[in-house]
């Protein structure tokens, strides 16, 4: 049934403006954002398309614009729109990264690794800059790509750490599958950048894997990594 047809306490638009945006269901605001159907579906119809490809509005975040383009009804401008939507509620709930945060345990950061990498289709490599006291002072992705040791430059993070005056760092990357278990590759990356580190005073303070909804820590897991 396209909108048009339907009765107006039925239609979105219509129900946010008398009982309010927040009563409004996933597919009712999706339906919103992308404002109009097609000939031969309403826009409610493309919404449920889209969350039958996403699972659902927590999977929204990690549609890409060719995926999305695929779906009947949508084309790139209406594609681009969704994303920009998606950015900007991510923007909201990150941190400002440029302001100095003091870090009191691992948990402070771990809603906006979410948020930052957590949702990511390809793995990701970053490295969190702390000072003596644990505030951060700089990130950066390092690589985008599954964790190598061959891969991961020591000397680039040295530099950074040695920029910014950071006496600590915490490595993070993602694991797009969900699979929360460390690699034998990230083991061994792991192990070639805490050696490599503390030959110029750097502590490496935690190796952190994330997905959209969870993490594990190797310090917590394998504590022996991080023992001189």
């Amino acid at each position: 049934m396209k909108i048009h047809d339907m009765h107006p306490s039925l239609r979105p638009r219509e129900r946010a403006e008398h009982l309010g945006i927040e009563v409004l269901s996933d597919r009712e605001l999706l339906a919103i954002v992308l404002r109009s159907g097609t000939k031969y579906q309403s826009v409610l119809e493309i919404a449920d398309l889209i969350f039958e490809r996403c699972g659902n509005i927590t999977g929204l975040p990690k549609m890409t614009l060719h995926e999305l383009i695929k779906i009947n009804g949508i084309k790139k401008v209406k594609a681009i729109e969704v994303l920009a939507i998606i950015e900007i509620a991510k923007r909201m709930v990150e941190p400002h990264c440029g302001q100095i945060v003091e870090i009191y345990d691992t948990a402070s950061i771990i809603k906006w690794l979410f948020i930052k990498i957590g949702y990511a289709k390809q793995e990701q490599f970053l490295v969190i800059y702390l000072n003596q006291n644990r505030c951060i002072l700089n990130h950066q992705v390092l690589f985008v790509g599954t964790v190598d040791r061959s891969l991961i430059h020591p000397r680039d993070i040295i530099r950074e750490a040695s920029i910014v005056g950071a006496m600590k760092v915490v490595f993070v990357h993602n694991h797009p599958s969900g699979t929360m278990a460390p690699s034998r590759s990230d083991i061994e990356a792991t192990t070639v950048l805490i050696r490599a580190c503390r030959l110029v005073g750097v502590e490496v303070y935690d190796h952190l894997i994330v997905s959209q909804s969870n993490y594990i820590s190797l310090r917590f897991q394998l504590p022996e990594l991080f023992i001189e």
